[in-house]
């Protein structure tokens, strides 16, 4: 049996066990050599990869919180849309965030008269933010985001597209005209007028309407010269029903009935101008006097008499054969009917073209609102820090 005895001090060290310790020290040295280059390489790549992913998360972050902010700001503008008179805060949560909306009015006055009109919607969007709805910033540690809206808005006024005294939508129009007390007035009843328009405006030949009118009562059609004797012109198609609908949001007087029949009533006068809307037919039997608009998705019949100042829609025909005189000054568009003539008129009617009640009595139609600035902070959508 082979004996180990253990090395006194002071003895050499034997050269096999020298020259291995030397080749681990060796490759220890030349690990250390290769491995921190690496080691500190991997940590760069790390802390790129790291600042790699807080970029991430704050763009899209970042990105999200402008979106609430531009989600609640559109949020206030179809309110308005909706209802022009709207004011106030309103909050809008989206995506896990959360927005506060303030709508102010920060010029005109809150009056029939919007035309210089300006409102004001801020909206501050937050993720991760106060959930008690302050502008405190969250508590330490959460990493949060905001980005604001501020726009000016004010109402889409559209003019009612008006070439003719009467408009005769249908192409191929039929009308009816009896005795001589009739007359049909392209010439503007205002007070400070403006050029004459044509009595009669059809989308279809104006020859062909022209020749429904007896050569005797033509002259009784008059405004803006044409090829004929009546003033008849052709115009540009105008689709009567849509303007319908824009009346039908929020009418002062609403008729659901099949057939509205009006005895002697005020639609409307000169300081309060009414919108009237009727889902069906209406026949006038009594003494009607009116201002404003008078929209009629049916026919309109009139038999009693009618004072009407202002535009009058009808979707379907008109007939105009009064007991009492009758007289219309605006303009008419008649859609109409295709089970019975347009428009047939019999008696004491005038239909004349007034610049003067258009303006006074509805001016143009607000069609919800218009952007007139828009900025989107979007700095403000960095987190804390930033």
């Amino acid at each position: 049996m082979k004996l180990f005895r253990r090395r006194s001090k002071g003895e050499e060290t034997p050269p096999r066990k020298r020259s291995v310790r030397r080749r681990v020290g060796s490759a220890i040295i030349f690990a250390l050599t290769v491995l921190t280059p690496v080691l500190l390489a991997s940590g760069t790549v790390l802390s790129q990869l790291r600042a790699y992913s807080d970029e991430v998360d704050r763009r899209v972050n970042g990105v999200t919180a402008q979106m609430v902010a531009a989600t609640g700001a559109h949020d206030a503008l179809s309110r308005l849309a909706l209802d022009l008179n709207y004011r106030g805060t309103l909050q809008v949560a989206i995506d896990g965030g959360r927005s506060t909306v303030d709508v102010t009015q920060i010029a005109g006055e809150l009056t029939l008269d919007v035309a210089d009109d300006l409102m004001q919607v801020r909206s501050e969007g937050w993720l991760n933010g106060p959930a008690d709805g302050t502008t405190n910033l969250p508590r330490d540690g959460v990493r949060w985001y905001r980005s604001v809206v501020n726009t000016v808005v004010k109402p889409h006024l559209v003019k009612v597209p008006m070439e003719q005294t009467v408009t005769l939508a249908n192409p191929n129009a039929r009308v009816f005209f009896s005795g001589t007390n009739f007359r049909v007035m392209g010439e503007d009843a205002a007070a400070d007028p403006v050029n004459a328009l044509p009595g009669f405006g059809v989308a279809g030949d104006p020859a062909a309407l022209t020749a429904q009118i007896p050569s005797t009562l033509q002259q009784y059609v008059t405004g803006a010269a044409a090829d004929t004797t009546a003033s008849v012109r052709q115009t540009m198609p105008i689709d009567v029903s849509s303007w319908l609908e824009r009346y039908h949001a929020n009418p002062d007087f609403l008729w659901t009935a099949p057939t509205q029949r009006l005895g002697t009533c005020q639609l409307g006068d000169d300081a309060n101008p009414a919108v009237s809307f009727a889902e069906g037919d209406v026949l006038v039997r009594g003494n009607v006097v009116g201002r404003g608009v008078l929209a009629v998705r049916g026919d309109l019949r009139v038999i009693g008499s009618l004072d009407f100042k202002g535009v009058i829609l009808v979707g379907g025909s008109v007939s105009l054969t009064p007991t009492a005189p009758t007289r219309l000054k605006g303009a008419t568009l008649v859609g109409g009917n295709p089970m019975m003539r347009d428009l047939d008129i019999a008696g004491d009617v005038q239909i004349q073209y007034d610049s003067a009640a258009l303006e006074q009595f509805v001016g143009h139609f607000i069609d919800g609102v218009e952007v007139v600035t828009w900025d989107h902070d979007l700095d403000a959508g960095l987190p804390a820090g930033s």
